[in-house]
């Protein structure tokens, strides 16, 4: 962190803490905000389940599950890198062109893939996304809320929700517990597939997530 140049952020909620030490400690840094120009969305799982007493609005931090903000993202980057490293700005705009290019292809694809989907609505355990779902007008349906599990009658709520939009398939993350959403599977003949939103390779995850989201809504 010392020998850094740069650090980038999404915001993040660890981030409120620990880039202003970052910065202390290291005071020639650059902080980017990668996610500036993304227009965010509240936190679907702040108060689905729960009577919150705070007014300020949490902020869905899951950006980068939206192709059109990975697209702002990338251009945010290479204009600031380009600004850090002129020398080889020419390369940063390139590749952000390429990338948007990519991703362009992408959601051609995916937007294709999805308009005949027959339901609209998918089931997640951990609400992370949203952003997709807003892209491609899908409703995200969440059994996690604020980090905590449902209670008995919650559960009971989104299993009488799930039979209703005739969900069949649930989404968990790899480093999910899937008790609650084997549950629920159970309770109405679901089936739980395994998707992860921190893949290395984002291009092509995102391609394998939609397939499966396109799967699951037909």
């Amino acid at each position: 962190m010392g020998d850094a140049d740069a650090y980038v952020t999404v915001d993040l909620e660890f981030e409120d803490v620990w880039v202003p030490r970052f910065t202390e400690a290291s005071p020639d840094m650059v902080v980017i905000d990668a996610a500036a120009d993304v227009a965010k969305l509240a936190d679907s799982g702040e108060d689905e389940h729960s009577e919150g007493t705070d007014d300020h609005t949490e902020e869905d931090p899951h950006v980068w599950t939206s192709l059109a903000a990975m697209t702002a993202m990338g251009h945010t980057l290479a204009a600031e890198l380009a600004a850090l490293d002129p020398d080889n700005a020419n390369e940063y705009t390139a590749n952000a062109r390429t990338l948007e290019a990519d991703i362009t292809e992408l959601d051609v694809d995916i937007s294709a893939a999805l308009a005949s989907s027959e339901s609209m609505t998918f089931m997640v355990f951990h609400p992370a996304w949203g952003y997709f779902a807003r892209d491609y007008d899908l409703e995200q349906m969440a059994v996690e809320s604020g980090g905590q599990e449902p209670s008995a009658a919650e559960l009971a709520t989104l299993i009488d929700s799930a039979r209703e939009e005739g969900i069949s398939v649930i989404f968990v993350q790899p480093s999910s517990s899937t008790r609650t959403a084997d549950l629920i599977a159970e309770e109405i003949g679901a089936e739980v597939v395994v998707v992860n939103p921190l893949a290395e390779d984002w291009l092509a995850n995102m391609r394998q997530v939609a397939n499966a989201f396109e799967e699951a809504l037909n």
